[in-house]
């Protein structure tokens, strides 16, 4: 996404300062870590203030207006969430942005209509909420309409 952003041809007359953070918080997800990383990124803002910042997926989102509230109450905030609704009367920030949707049935359609000799089908997820709220989604939707594939949900790996 950072190199999408970047490529991104304005006139030669407009001036673009791009910074990207990096939340981790499928790593670091206790409180206090993310607290540090709050008061790091409020520190960096708080007085150079951005013209907009992007959320991308509601992790990052939920970040700014629990921890960056403060920081970030009148700059524009465009969000990118993948399969949740945002309810705009609960916000606490000025945002708006749009929801994608990932549909599963229809993807493991298409690869089958590519390769319609396959018999084992691999889910993988993180362990995040998100990871597991997709795996979720995955074996309920998957459920009993493909008894002939073999369905192997894998998450919690380490990456060695």
């Amino acid at each position: 996404m950072d190199k999408n952003f970047r490529d991104i041809h304005l006139n030669k007359d407009t001036r673009v300062k791009y910074f990207t953070e990096y939340l981790e918080q499928s790593r670091f997800r206790d409180e206090k870590s993310l607290k540090k990383q709050a008061d790091l990124i409020n520190h960096k803002y708080r007085i150079n203030k951005p013209d907009i910042v992007i959320a991308v997926m509601s992790p990052a989102l939920d970040f700014i207006q629990k921890y960056c509230n403060d920081t970030f109450f009148k700059t524009p905030v465009l969000y990118a969430l993948i399969d949740e609704k945002i309810d705009h009367k609960k916000l606490q920030i000025k945002a708006t942005g749009v929801n994608l949707h990932i549909d599963l049935v229809k993807t493991l359609n298409t690869a089958l209509s590519v390769q319609p000799e396959t018999r084992d089908v691999y889910v993988i997820a993180g362990t995040s909420i998100l990871g597991s709220s997709w795996q979720a989604q995955a074996k309920e939707e998957f459920g009993q309409s493909y008894s002939q594939l073999n369905f192997h949900y894998l998450s919690n790996l380490s990456w060695e």
